[in-house]
């Protein structure tokens, strides 16, 4: 198609497409033909049924049509799967390729590509609007289905389908009609027409044969009793809101489904409903007007009873007989007033939900005959509380409700004394609701049912007390239960419980507990996993800004390697959380991960996992504060897990931190060695006095003796000169003297610059901050730099001098130079920001510092540590840094240079103290180290990713030449052609994105 539109004009491709449209590619039909052309005659015509009609719908609804057609749909359709032209999804529904589907409908419009009325089956609007509204309908078809646009309308004429006597199938999705159909086929299968516009059917209507009759959403009203519906299993009448009476159906007598959901002004149904032999499923949700229904029932195929919502119904009917085959009833919402005594016939039943019947006073005296009910669900009735009193009474024979699984007594204003007897009664509960209760306690003999797996508790606001946990729970929803004591909630959040259990829990609290192996700020995690993806437990901090009006909705995504590859569905909402609330959640009680396809994804070596806490939909007005995870230590080798970075664990880092360490350690030794000078006096907290010194011909063997200490202890302190002509014969300290001001005193000072104002100050710091001493009048202010990783970096003050002076290695005069390095000071840099102009200041500072150890000059190059030349190692490698940090960084990325900025990384950041290099050039290449290996490792792993997708295209280009070259020869039955043809469109797509 592509090689078709090259060099076409705009209104060519709009033509070409709308001819694709319509006309499929005839290239790839044939190439898919070959499949269909070696089906049986029964395979075929299913095969082009579900291509124009049933792509999509579920398995029942096409078998009981087609069965009705005269087919054999259940073999057929196992047929077309096993050859690949259809597939059936997890939701039991036809999938089908759109490329096979083009095919099956261009065979059909191929038999008569310029007379619509003459195909077998019509799906396309502008052929359906062409027939009906031209009459040219002939008996050749035996299937339509009507979706027009909005724009269409259609006369319908008395004749409009008279012609088609042979149709089998109408399905109407969607279209205006003037007027009301005056004849319909006999010959029906299947009518589904949503919105018939209606009230009755034409009085000509005959559909003896047909099976499926779906008219949701219509005028329908019709009062006359069925008739000539002697083969119909199923009709729906769903939201015909002008029906107020269901007529006599038992001229019906194979009606399987009878659906009248949201019929609200129904107020009857005949009695006949309540014999109908056959039928399976009655449902009539939401008929808030239904006062008369069958005063009786003897439907002994019946599974399903439905009458929720009908809240003007007030009797339920008795049962006439044993029902063993009726296994759910639901009355949620009614007005029923009591069950009969017959209910006892229903032995069959499993599930009984009476949600919410306020005027249901009691529960019939022999429920208990009740032997097979699993599910017993009294939401919302708190007067039903006396049926607890009255098992109580009933003593030992309460065992029989011992079948019973899940009991929902949410909102029925329980009370202390009426836990006892529900442990009692039921001690083979999986499921409990408890929510909106009124008790304080939750006594400890819960402790004793081991098939306890799911507990509701959420909105006992009065609760306070946990005294025990089930061995084998799996789920404690305490959501809203504000009064629970601290020790009640560490119960629940003790690293005990979940080592103990596989479990999920929400409860009040806003921190992540301290035993989880690694803890994030945000709604995202990161770590790092070789080998197998392990076992672990997640939390989440979850924090409510104001009143919750909407339920929340959470997903997890799981990426490996910055792929998505997992994204996990919470099946159940948080609704209405009136605080901040701590999320657990073991991934094992989760039944749908399957750890194994997680090991998949994962490559050789380390790899990168992040998992996030993401809201699909609700409120917004709470988000994710903390999130952590804890490796379950007996199903993992921690050995294969790590919380930090592999690829930035080198041994820069860790020089860095052990410099870092020492120079903590040793601030408070530094500062009482400068106490114990007889030069100095302290001033106040962090600033000291030195008297006298402009005069020093030579330092004072005390002042030599302690900085002697402080070069052994690994600790920094410059003192540094700017504002007067440097005597080179009075030293102090190290050489040259770049900091005695004109002042006969000076000071050094340590910690915050800000802190001493008013006097010229010698700046000094360990190794954290190392100032150039001027009066505080002309010191700049600071500007920072931060790393990509959220590390704090280099600080570098703005100076007034040219950045010229900088680079030819000249430190402009007062200026201010600060170069922080300790842990303590890097943790107080908060809201950092990088620029263009703060890194060019990085690097410029860091060529003035080389070429003061430049091997251009013969000067002598003096540490300003321990007035120790550099060997001619090192002094090489400090050139190699100055000329590999003026090259653009994805230079540095290549084999050789690579290689060598590694090298000379490795080599500065591993010297020892008495090399003489000094503390701001080693703070520095420990910044240049850590932004290196970060950056490098960011673009090794984008590059990674790109080497993949274009490995992925180059696979495309292979498989589409092949496809090329194998077309000609493929006019045989061979899955796999087909199979490379479907796939082929997508690979394109792939490609050209």
């Amino acid at each position: 198609m592509g090689s078709n539109l090259f060099g076409k004009t705009v209104e060519e491709w709009k033509s070409a497409l709308g001819k694709y449209e319509k006309i499929p590619n005839q290239e790839v039909q044939n190439v898919l033909r070959v499949t269909y052309d070696n089906l049986e005659e029964n395979e075929k015509e299913i095969f082009l049924d579900i291509a124009c009609f049933f792509k999509g719908e579920t398995m029942e609804y096409v078998e009981k049509t087609l069965q009705a057609c005269g087919f054999y749909p259940k073999f057929g359709i196992s047929v077309l799967v096993d050859r690949s032209l259809v597939s059936i999804d997890e939701y039991n529904r036809l999938r089908m390729h759109d490329l096979i589907q083009d095919m099956g409908r261009e065979i059909v419009r191929e038999v008569s590509p310029l007379e619509p009325g003459k195909r077998s089956r019509l799906w396309y609007h502008e052929d359906v609007f062409e027939v009906l509204s031209e009459n040219t309908g002939t008996y050749r078809i035996q299937g339509m289905m009507v979706d027009l646009p909005d724009q269409y309308m259609v006369h319908l004429k008395h004749d409009s389908f008279k012609k088609m006597k042979n149709l089998k199938i109408l399905i109407v999705r969607n279209g205006h009609f003037f007027g009301s159909p005056q004849h319909l086929p006999n010959n029906l299968r299947l009518l589904d027409w949503m919105e018939y516009p209606s009230s009755s059917f034409p009085s000509s209507f005959q559909p003896k044969k047909l099976v499926v009759l779906n008219l949701s959403r219509s005028h329908f009203t019709t009062q006359v009793p069925f008739k000539y519906l002697d083969s119909l299993t199923s009709m729906d009448l769903s939201y015909c809101e002008l029906l107020t009476k269901l007529p006599d159906i038992s001229s019906v007598p194979n009606l399987t489904e009878l659906n009248l959901d949201y019929c609200t002004n129904l107020e009857e149904v005949h009695d006949s409903v309540g014999f109908l032999e056959k039928l399976v499923e009655l449902r009539a949700y939401g008929c808030t007007k239904l006062k008369v229904f069958p005063h009786a029932m003897r439907l002994t195929s019946l599974r399903s009873l439905i009458l929720n919502w009908c809240s003007s119904l007030q009797n339920f009917p008795a049962i006439l007989g044993t029902m063993d085959n009726l296994i759910s009833i639901s009355i949620e919402g009614s007005g029923i007033q009591e069950l009969p005594p017959s209910i006892g016939n229903l032995v069959g039943l499993q599930e009984l939900s009476m949600t919410s019947c306020l005027s249901l006073k009691e529960l019939p005296d022999n429920i208990d005959m009740l032997q097979n009910l699993r599910n017993l669900d009294i939401e919302g009735c708190p007067q039903l509380r006396s049926f607890l009193t009255k098992l109580r009474d009933m003593g030992q024979s309460t065992l029989t409700f011992g079948n019973i699984q899940s009991l929902n007594l949410e909102n029925c204003g329980l009370i202390d004394e009426d836990l006892p007897i529900i442990f009692n009664c039921f001690p083979k509960l999986a499921s409990l609701v408890l929510s909106g209760s009124k008790f304080v306690a939750l006594p400890s003999c819960i402790q004793e049912f081991p098939c306890l797996e799911l507990l509701h508790l959420d909105n006992c606001k009065n609760l306070q007390e946990i005294q025990g946990i089930p061995p084998n729970i799996q789920y404690i929803n305490a959501r809203n239960c504000t009064s629970l004591t601290a020790e009640s909630s560490n119960l629940l959040l003790s690293q005990e419980t979940f080592e103990a259990c596989e479990l999920q829990v929400m409860v009040p609290g806003t921190r992540v507990p301290e035993w989880f192996d690694h803890i994030t700020k945000g709604e995202y995690m990161t770590f790092w996993v070789r080998q197998k993806f392990p076992a672990i437990i997640l939390c989440f901090a979850l924090v409510v800004e104001s009143e919750m009006k909407e339920s929340l909705n959470c997903g997890i995504r799981f990426y490996i390697n910055g792929d998505e590859v997992y994204e996990l569905e919470i099946p159940r909402c948080f609704s209405d959380m009136v605080t901040d609330h701590v999320w657990l959640y073991d991934l094992r009680t989760h039944p749908s991960i399957q750890w194994q396809r997680l090991d998949l994804y994962l490559m050789d070596d380390w790899n990168q996992v992040e998992i996030s806490c993401e809201k699909i939909s609700g409120a917004s007005n709470v988000t994710v504060s903390w999130c952590g995870v804890h490796v379950i230590k007996q199903e993992a080798n921690i050995k294969d897990i790590l919380f930090t970075d592999p690829d930035l664990g080198l041994d820069s880092s860790r020089h860095s931190e052990r410099i870092d360490t020492d120079l903590d350690t040793d601030t408070e030794e530094s500062t009482k060695s400068i106490e114990d000078s007889q030069y100095c006096k302290k001033v106040d907290d962090n600033c000291y006095n030195f008297n006298n010194l402009e005069g020093c011909e030579t330092p004072d063997r005390q002042i030599e003796e302690w900085w002697k200490k402080c070069n052994d202890r690994g600790n920094t302190i410059a003192a540094c000169y700017t504002g007067m002509v440097q005597n080179q014969d009075k030293n102090l300290l190290h050489q040259p003297l770049d900091g005695v001001t004109k002042d006969s005193m000076a000071s050094f000072y340590l910690g915050n610059i800000d802190s001493v104002k008013g006097k010229p100050e010698f700046h000094m710091a360990s190794k954290s901050n190392i100032l150039l001493a001027d009066h505080p009048v002309k010191t700049q202010p600071q500007s920072r730099v931060t790393s990509l990783t959220q590390t704090p970096n280099v600080q570098v003050a703005r100076t007034s001098g040219s950045l010229d002076k900088v680079t030819r290695g000249e430190l402009p005069q007062n200026s201010t130079l600060v170069l922080p390095t300790t842990i303590g000071s890097l943790r107080n840099q908060t809201n950092l920001t990088i620029n263009d102009a703060d890194m060019e200041a990085f690097y410029a500072v860091l060529d003035a510092e080389t070429t003061v150890v430049s091997l251009n000059n013969d000067s002598r190059v003096v540490s300003e540590l321990a007035n120790k030349m550099p060997s001619e190692e090192t002094k090489k490698a400090l050139k190699t840094l100055e000329d590999f940090v003026s090259k653009d960084f994805p230079v540095l990325l290549g084999p050789s240079e690579y290689s060598t900025m590694k090298g000379t990384l490795d080599y500065l950041t591993n010297l020892p103290a008495e090399d003489g290099i000094s503390v701001e050039i080693r703070s520095l290449i420990v910044e240049v180290s850590r932004q290196f290996t970060h950056w490098s490792w960011d673009y090794t792993y984008e590059s990674k990713k790109i080497e993949s997708i274009t490995a992925k295209l180059l696979k495309a280009d292979e498989l589409e030449e092949g496809l090329k070259l194998i077309r000609p020869t493929s006019r045989k039955s061979c899955a796999w052609e087909m199979s490379c043809a479907m796939s082929w469109p997508i690979w394109r797509k792939e490609r050209k994105n």
